[in-house]
C-alpha cells in the first residue's frame, strides 16, 4: 500500500472540505424550500438547524438564533469532513473501498451515509421536530444533493494534491 494513502489528510484541506460542504449544503437547504415553499427565507433555515440544540425556542430566536444554526451547521459539516479524513486513512476497509472507487465515487457514497446517518440518527436524536419518513421528490433531492453537495466536495478537496 503506498504511503501516500497513509498519510492523514492535513488539517487546512479538512477545513476547507468541511466549510465547502457546509456552504454547498446550505445552498442545497434554501433550494429544496424554495422548491417546496415558493419562497427563501434564509434566517428561517439557520433557526431550523439551531432547532436541533434548543428545540422550539428557536422560533422565537433572531439573529442569536441564526447565528447559532450556522456555526452549528458548519460544525457538523467539519466533523463530517474530519470523519471522512480518519475513516478514508485509518479504517482498514474503508481504506481499500476509497482505493477501490477511487475519491469521487467514495464521496458519492459517503454523501449518502451523511444523509442517512442524519436522517435516521442524528435528527430523531437531537430536539428538532421529527417529521415522518415517506418517499418523495424532496427526499430523492436531498439523498442526491447530500451525495453531489457535501459528499463529493469532502472526498475531492480532502484527496487533492
Amino acid at each position: 500500500m503506498p504511503e501516500a494513502d497513509l498519510a492523514p489528510v492535513p488539517l487546512d484541506r479538512v477545513v476547507r472540505a468541511g466549510l465547502a460542504a457546509g456552504a454547498l449544503d446550505l445552498v442545497l437547504a434554501l433550494g429544496i424550500t424554495f422548491a417546496v415553499r415558493g419562497t427563501i427565507v434564509p434566517g428561517k433555515v439557520l433557526q431550523s438547524i439551531a432547532a436541533g440544540a434548543v428545540g422550539d425556542a428557536a422560533k422565537e430566536g433572531g439573529v442569536r438564533i441564526w447565528a447559532a444554526g450556522a456555526v452549528l451547521h458548519f460544525t457538523i459539516a467539519l466533523i463530517w469532513a474530519a470523519i471522512y479524513a480518519f475513516s478514508t486513512r485509518r479504517l482498514p476497509p474503508v481504506r481499500s473501498l476509497r482505493m477501490a472507487l477511487g475519491p469521487a465515487r467514495t464521496g458519492l457514497l459517503f454523501g449518502l451515509v451523511v444523509w442517512a446517518s442524519m436522517r435516521f440518527i442524528v435528527v430523531p436524536l437531537s430536539h428538532a421536530p421529527s417529521n415522518a419518513f415517506k418517499f418523495s421528490a424532496v427526499m430523492v433531492a436531498m439523498v442526491v444533493g447530500h451525495m453531489v453537495m457535501i459528499g463529493l466536495p469532502i472526498a475531492l478537496i480532502s484527496e487533492r494534491d
